[in-house]
Parts: structure tokens; sequence; C-alpha cells
């Protein structure tokens, strides 16, 4: 499945919601989000690694989070 669409749309919404977010404060939670689901900090180089789905369902969620 193709993500990129969709990890647009995400990052759209997460902006829509939460506006007073910088893109790198939403890259953030949601690398923050996919360090507490692998239970290790995410090296720069592991960036290559992470699949579109992943990063999709990690806007997801931190879009979540942060409206808690």
């Amino acid at each position: 499945m193709n993500y990129n669409p969709l990890i647009r749309d995400k990052v759209k919404e997460f902006k829509q919601q939460l506006p007073e977010y910088s893109f790198g404060e939403m890259v953030f939670s949601a690398i923050s989000i996919m360090e507490k689901s692998k239970g290790e900090q995410i090296k720069k180089s592991d960036l290559l690694e992470i699949t579109d789905e992943e990063f999709y369902t990690a806007f997801d969620k931190a879009i979540k989070k942060e409206l808690e």
C-alpha cells in the first residue's frame, strides 16, 4: 500500500488540530511514539529503516496523544 498520501494527510490533520505545533514538534512527537513502542531510542540512521506504514501509525498515535 502507498502510505505517502496518507502520511501527508495525517500531517495536515496534525497541523489542523494542533496549529501551534511546528513541523519539528510533530516529528518529535511521532518519533517519541515509535521509541516507546520499540522500547529503545531511535538513532538518525534508524529513520531509513522505518516503513511508511510505521510513520503513518506513529503520526496517528501522536495526534491522539497530544490531544489528551
